[in-house]
């Protein structure tokens, strides 16, 4: 892996490699293509429950692949194999936003050059959005997102426009894989920086990212491991340890805009992400004041949300995050044992208009709200091999009204027929 880009896929992290682990950002943790747990059980509440389903989810997937399919994967009948798309998911975040993320060809001004390749609607509760399916022979994209979250240092609604949105960068050498994009007003202050510093690709990006983590106290020894950091790894406010740090620096972000901003209804988050852009990109930038402030607004965060679940301080110049219980992150136990509570779950799965026997789970907590049913690390996609067939999936929609949890997703098999499988799966919580 070197930073000229070679063997890249999905912006240089297929290696998963130069992770924090101060922050505990590990991204080896592999996500199975037969495990179901990994895209119907949602929360921690659920993840543990994988090996209950994955025989009744595995059959029934298989089932419907083997009953629809219709074509092959070849070109024109002559065994010629077709270029594969790359999927792209991912997180906007500020707050969680509500709204639409857009994918366009990737220019050295950072805009949308023309028509955009595609275009999804995120889950507001948690900004996730689902896959766009990107032509192979495009290998660079930008990330527009635009719509409302609600600030988290001051409860205001605030509106991300179409004139100052929020961008992230995205590119690959080979075609075919899944990648996984945040969208937040850190990527959008390394596009800024990278456009000043001569223009958008993949090695400025980088290069502007590695400088704002290392003025965030992130340890990150590349540009490629800053991307990993903070752009592959998404942001969630429920989940483990790798997103819910990604999300609390978010936090501290707002904070700091809030201080730095210090009432004038005039001063805005576009206005801040100038400010932070100057403190990256020329790497001998003296970050010592947009440091001080960070920490200042990491003080302020911690002091008025002492038992959220995640606690973060800076040590040694480095940024530290651990779970404290208190919320709802995916380590508390273990990632082995089901959790006990005062709740039945009945699961029942439908794939391509088949539906499993309903599968029920006693004596288990229910989720306290649909952020942490819908938590946005479950709404990740991926591409795996089982069984012979390849494929990736996505979930499209998440919902939950306290009692009763919808999930719809596609599969979309790409070898060795080419076929989508929808799938919905629907959770209903009753009290012991």
């Amino acid at each position: 892996m070197n930073q000229n880009g070679k063997g890249r896929v999905g912006n240089g992290h297929p290696e998963n490699t130069g992770l924090s682990p101060n922050l505990g950002l590990d991204k080896n943790r592999p996500v199975l293509f037969n495990q179901p747990g990994a895209f119907f059980m949602p929360s921690r509440f659920l993840k543990p429950l994988a090996a209950i389903c994955a025989g009744a989810l595995l059959a029934i997937g298989l089932s419907a692949c083997n009953s629809s399919s219709s074509g092959d994967d070849h070109a024109g009948g002559d065994g010629g194999a077709v270029a594969t798309p790359t999927s792209v998911h991912g997180v906007a975040m500020a707050g969680p936003l509500a709204g639409q993320v857009c994918a366009h060809v990737a220019t050295s001004s950072g805009v949308a050059g023309g028509a955009p390749i595609a275009c999804v609607d995120t889950v507001p509760a948690t900004g996730a959005f689902p896959a766009m399916n990107i032509p192979a022979e495009i290998k660079a994209i930008v990330l527009i997102a635009t719509g409302t979250y609600v600030d988290e240092a001051t409860g205001q609604t605030v509106t991300v426009g179409a004139g100052s949105p929020l961008r992230s960068h995205a590119s690959w050498d080979v075609s075919g894989g899944s990648v996984s994009v945040a969208i937040t007003p850190l990527t959008e202050a390394a596009i800024r920086s990278a456009v000043a510093a001569g223009g958008l690709n993949h090695d400025r990006f980088g290069a502007s990212l590695h400088d704002l983590a290392q003025a965030l106290g992130l340890d990150a020894g590349s540009g490629t491991a800053a991307i990993a950091e903070l752009v592959n790894t998404l942001p969630a406010v429920g989940g483990d340890l790798d997103a819910q740090a990604h999300a609390r620096l978010l936090a501290v972000l707002s904070r700091a805009q809030s201080n730095f901003c210090a009432g004038n209804a005039a001063c805005s988050l576009d206005h801040y992400l100038d400010h932070v852009a100057t403190y990256i990109g020329s790497g001998s930038v003296d970050w010592a004041p947009f440091r001080q402030a960070v920490e200042q607004a990491l003080a302020d965060w911690e002091a008025a949300n002492p038992d959220d679940g995640v606690t973060c301080q800076f040590t040694g110049g480095k940024l530290t995050c651990a779970l404290t219980g208190g919320g709802n992150g995916g380590g508390g136990n273990g990632g082995g044992a089901i959790p006990t509570g005062n709740w039945n779950l009945d699961i029942v799965v439908t794939a391509s208009g088949v539906t499993a026997p309903a599968i029920r789970i006693e004596n288990i907590p229910k989720p306290a709200s649909q952020a942490e049913f819908c938590a946005a690390e479950n709404m990740q996609g991926f591409q795996q091999t089982v069984e012979g067939f390849t494929g990736t999936w996505q979930i499209t929609s998440c919902t939950f009204n306290g009692t009763v949890g919808n999930i719809s997703a596609v599969l979309s098999i790409t070898s060795p027929v080419n076929m989508t499988v929808p799938y919905s799966v629907v959770y209903t919580y009753t009290p012991r």
